[in-house]
């Protein structure tokens, strides 16, 4: 299950999600106050693959990578992120 994050925001915010290919597009609402949204398992999101995110309006693309489940906290999740070139990432995470 895919989980997008971003800092906390007094303001709701438009999310779109596509792959690369732009062969489909999931639309959401992303409430105020909330850091993390888990996408839908109707929402076909790959390990590996490339998707472009529209928050707002501001595009962006990003490649998704699975973080394995033994990883047990955040220091773990960011030296991960941090080896695999996520570096910006795990800046963020540790920021949170």
């Amino acid at each position: 299950m895919a989980v997008l994050w971003r800092p906390k925001t007094d303001m709701d915010s438009t999310l779109s999600l596509m792959p690369s290919d732009k062969s489909w597009k999931s639309d959401a609402m992303w409430p105020k106050g909330v850091d993390r949204m888990t996408m839908s398992t109707q929402v076909p999101i790959h390990g590996g693959a490339t998707y472009i995110v529209v928050l707002d309006g501001t595009q962006s693309s990003l490649t998704v990578n699975n973080v394995p489940a033994v990883l047990g906290n955040d220091a773990m999740r960011a030296a991960w992120m941090a080896q695999r070139g996520c570096v910006l990432q795990a800046e963020a995470l540790l920021r949170r």
